[in-house]
């Protein structure tokens, strides 16, 4: 028996807890949060998105919120909530 686990490798695959971010859309939606959260802002980025996708950062990892950063600027989840990318400030 030859074991692999010292011959791992990084690779370009990234991963995302997607099920967090469609408990958040779903509760946020469900409740109205949404809408109310959309009315705050009108001009640039959503600010609605950012609140849906901060809920479901803590939702998974509670670590600061610098850490979020990094879980927001990984493709897939930019792409899903439709938000540009933009700086950790």
């Amino acid at each position: 028996m030859h074991l692999r686990t010292s011959e791992l490798k990084a690779n370009g695959d990234l991963s995302a807890p997607v099920g967090n971010l469609l408990w958040t859309e779903e509760f946020f939606a469900r409740f109205g949060l949404d809408g109310v959260i959309a009315g705050l802002k009108s001009k640039g980025t959503a600010l609605d998105r950012i609140a849906e996708l901060m809920v479901a950062y803590k939702a998974g990892d509670n670590f600061g919120i610098l850490r979020r950063h990094d879980f927001t600027m990984k493709p897939p989840i930019r792409e899903h909530l439709g938000l540009p990318g933009f700086d950790v400030r």
